[in-house]
C-alpha cells in the first residue's frame, strides 16, 4: 500500500494532519494489512477511531474533555458519576463494563500473547490505552460486537459497491459501537476512508 497517497487522498478531502495523527493512522494500517481485512471493513474501523478519539487518532479516557485538561478532576468525576467505574471507556472506540475488559484480557492471552506476559486488562484497566494491546483488540471489537452485540458483518459486506450503498451500510454500521449516534457523519468519513484506501492500492 502506498502510504503518501492515503494521506494525500485524505488532505485533500479531510483536511492536514498532525504527527500523532500519523503515528496513529499507520498502526491501524499495518494491522489492517496483517489481518487482511476486507477494504471498506477497514475504511470503516479508521473512521470510527478517527471520529471516537476526537480526531487524534490516539487513545483516549472517557470525558477527557471534562476539567479542562486537569485528569485529576476529570478521574474524580468518573469516579461519581459513571456506574461502570473504574471500567469506563479508554482506548480507542472506548472499552466500557468490566466484561469487556475479561473479554480483552482473554483474547489478548489466547491469541496474541506468545511468550510474552499474562495480560489483565480487570486489574490494571489502563493497559488498554496501550496501543500495543489496543489497536488489534480494536479489530477484535468491532469483528466480534463486544460494544453492542453487533458486529462489522452484521453491516458491511465486502462487495465493491457505490458510495451510496457504502454510505447506507456504513451508518448502519455506528450501532456496532453507539446506537445511531452522528452515524451519518461518521458514515461520511468512512467514504473517505475507503477513498483514501483505494488510491493507495489497498488490495484487501
Amino acid at each position: 500500500m502506498d502510504r503518501a497517497k492515503f494521506y494525500a487522498t485524505f488532505r485533500n478531502n479531510l483536511g492536514s494532519l498532525t504527527q500523532p495523527n500519523v503515528v496513529g493512522f499507520e498502526l491501524f494500517l499495518s494491522e489492517g494489512e496483517r489481518r487482511q481485512e476486507p477494504i471498506n471493513r477497514l475504511a470503516y474501523v479508521l473512521a470510527t477511531v478517527w471520529w471516537e478519539t476526537g480526531k487524534t487518532m490516539q487513545p483516549v479516557r472517557e470525558a477527557y474533555w471534562v476539567g479542562n485538561g486537569n485528569e485529576a478532576v476529570a478521574e474524580n468525576w468518573r469516579r461519581t458519576h459513571l456506574r461502570y467505574y473504574p471500567f469506563y471507556g479508554r482506548s480507542y472506540p472506548q472499552f466500557t463494563w468490566e466484561a469487556n475488559y475479561r473479554k480483552a484480557s482473554d483474547t489478548w492471552n489466547t491469541k496474541y500473547r506468545g511468550d510474552g506476559p499474562v495480560v489483565d486488562f480487570v486489574k490494571s484497566p489502563d493497559l488498554i490505552m496501550n496501543p500495543t494491546y489496543g489497536v488489534p483488540l480494536t479489530f477484535d471489537a468491532m469483528e466480534h460486537g463486544w460494544f453492542t452485540g453487533r458486529d462489522l458483518a452484521d453491516y458491511i459486506d465486502t462487495a465493491d459497491e457505490s458510495d451510496a450503498e457504502d454510505l447506507r451500510e456504513f451508518k448502519e454500521a455506528r450501532r456496532i459501537v453507539n446506537g445511531v449516534d452522528r452515524a451519518n457523519d461518521i458514515g461520511m468519513i468512512g467514504l473517505t476512508m475507503e477513498r483514501s484506501l483505494k488510491a493507495a492500492g489497498y488490495a484487501c
